[in-house]
């Protein structure tokens, strides 16, 4: 497999797809989800400043973006608009809110800001 990142970075991946903040749910999810191998192929460093888009109540990415990024990068997760009415949406995005606000040495530095406000929503 072609790989963008040295082993250094790799390693430090590593610790945060395996970390013990996440959930064993989300663990158990890897072996299908790959993020080892689609953060390769994104090339994804820990100094850069990645968007997640939408990534919903439960995080799967964020947990380990994170992490990852915090000593030297940026996440920024592109979420639903706060005032939006529809249920989803709103629940979603309080479910998000409240997993960065429980663990703030983890995601503390997540920056949430709204991807797109939905007409009458």
């Amino acid at each position: 497999m072609l790989s963008f990142n040295s082993s250094a970075d790799s390693g430090s991946r590593q610790k945060a797809i395996s970390g013990e903040h996440r959930s064993t749910q989300h663990k158990n999810r890897d072996i299908y989800r790959n993020p080892q191998s689609t953060l390769d192929f994104f090339a994804v460093e820990p100094s850069m400043t990645v968007v997640e888009i939408w990534p919903g109540g439960k995080a799967w990415y964020t947990e380990i973006l994170a992490p990852y990024l915090k000593d030297q990068g940026l996440l920024y997760a592109a979420h639903f608009d706060a005032n939006s009415t529809v249920p989803y949406f709103s629940r979603n995005l309080d479910k998000f809110k409240h997993k960065l606000t429980a663990s703030p040495d983890i995601y503390g530095k997540v920056i949430i800001t709204t991807l797109l406000k939905f007409p009458n929503y």
